[in-house]
């Protein structure tokens, strides 16, 4: 069974966002517990575990996460991406004259 957990989340000047999140008692369990070692609330406790994923989320850079993909694929024949609007004509060209043949 799960529990809501209310805190507030963020803060604009003295306005506060309230949120609600759903914990399993043991999820509830181990932040108060997490919050008691270090001496803080559940509150701040959510509050710094929330701002700190959204860093290290917004500071990824998308290169190093997509680096072991990047180039991994050799196409010897493909076009150069430079080459992609030539290379599009070049098939709708084809594409008309395969119409214009059937019609």
């Amino acid at each position: 069974m799960r529990k809501v957990v209310s805190t507030s989340l963020g803060r604009q000047g003295n306005r506060q966002s309230p949120k609600s999140v759903r914990l399993s008692s043991e999820e509830a369990r181990r932040v108060a517990l997490a919050a008691e070692r270090l001496g803080t609330t559940t509150s701040d406790l959510m509050r710094e575990a929330v701002l700190n994923r959204c860093d290290e989320v917004l500071t990824e850079d998308l290169s190093a996460l997509l680096s072991d993909v990047i180039g991994a694929v050799d196409l010897p024949d493909a076009p150069a991406a430079r080459d992609s609007e030539a290379v599009f004509g070049e098939g709708m060209q084809q594409k008309l004259a395969r119409r214009r043949r059937l019609s």
